[in-house]
């Protein structure tokens, strides 16, 4: 079912999509749109039978009955290292800023690439929901819409790692699909992690639900769950704690590549992360560590930037990571920089 009504996104226009919650039925959702006639034609749109009900977890698309309904096309926001994208129609070709990504469009980071993406945005202008690949990651733009007072955007990730920007005020739903299930947000702030036969979902900035074989699961702040291909969600596990920074101060010039940081009780290991942005949409590194510090003998950095930001966070024995610590800010040493 799940692949049945995916492949009608791309093909409906004006139409906006929903997450089939355990609460819902085809009827509700007809009479959420202020039209209990409008069942038959929701039911016509997703391939179900007369009286079916979509199946929990599945994407059940819309009719848009709102004049100001706008389809959008997604947009590349910043990237480094190496960035593929491909539109329909298209080969692929490196990423570039502002390249437009219309529905259908696919971006990928190699190894040693990052991406910013900005999904859907506000009629007005002022706010827009952002999703960062990590390296070696792999995205699909399903959908991006915006009407009066809500928007809406649709990915499917295929393989590597993605985190989605907390909206700190008008918040935009945003869903991730995954070969083993579906994770859904209404601001924002969670993490997807595609694993062997599995999804990791981290809630480490807004609550999310976590979706599998018929099966929802609630995840709040601060926690994250794990699904199966085939299974139903696991229940939510607490994440733990960033440790503290320590080494460099903050403000400090970048003269040792010597990052130390308060060591985390049951952590298994712990990543560090440094952006050439404050709010860590321009990612440049990050590293993997077993210890609470890192002493990297060189420190690559590419010429363009203008700051730079780090912060860590913790990973515990099953594989779940934190939130990251607050950031601290480093100068540059001579000779980096525009």
């Amino acid at each position: 079912m799940w692949l049945a009504l995916y492949a009608l996104i791309g093909t409906s226009s004006a139409a906006e999509h929903r997450v089939f919650r355990a609460e819902m039925t085809i009827e509700s959702l007809a009479e959420d749109l202020g039209d209990p006639t409008l069942a038959d034609v929701i039911r016509k749109l997703n391939d179900l039978d007369p009286g079916e009900q979509a199946e929990v977890g599945s994407i059940v698309m819309l009719p848009s009955l709102h004049a100001d309904h706008v389809d959008q096309d997604a947009a590349v926001l910043s990237w480094s290292g190496d960035v593929e994208i491909q539109t329909p129609g298209s080969a692929r070709v490196p990423a570039a800023v502002g390249a437009s990504l219309p529905p259908g469009s696919v971006v990928c980071t190699l190894s040693d690439g990052f991406a910013t993406i900005r999904l859907a945005i506000s009629l007005k202008g002022r706010f827009h929901d952002d999703l960062s690949l990590l390296p070696d990651t792999c995205l699909t733009v399903t959908s991006t819409f915006a009407r009066s007072g809500a928007r809406g955007s649709l990915v499917s990730v295929d393989s590597g790692s993605i985190s989605v920007r907390a909206a700190e005020d008008e918040p935009g739903a945003i869903t991730v699909v995954t070969p083993s299930g579906v994770t859904s947000g209404d601001a924002g702030g969670f993490r997807v992690t595609i694993e062997d036969n599995a999804a990791r979902t981290e809630a480490v900035g807004a609550p999310t639900t976590v979706f599998g074989a018929g099966a929802e699961v609630a995840v709040d702040t601060g926690y994250g769950s794990r699904v199966r291909t085939g299974e139903a969600p696991s229940d939510a596990v607490k994440l733990l704690e960033p440790g503290a920074p320590a080494s460099p101060d903050n403000g400090a010039s970048l003269r040792r590549a010597d990052f130390t940081w308060t060591p985390v009780e049951r952590a298994l290991g712990y990543r560090i992360e440094l952006s050439a942005a404050p709010d860590f949409s321009d990612v440049i590194r990050i590293e993997d560590v077993p210890a609470a510090e890192w002493r990297p003998e060189r420190l690559f950095l590419p010429y363009r930037i203008r700051g730079l930001w780090w912060r860590i966070a913790s990973f515990d024995r099953t594989g779940f990571q934190g939130a990251f610590s607050e950031a601290r800010t480093l100068a540059l040493p001579g000779g980096v920089g525009p």
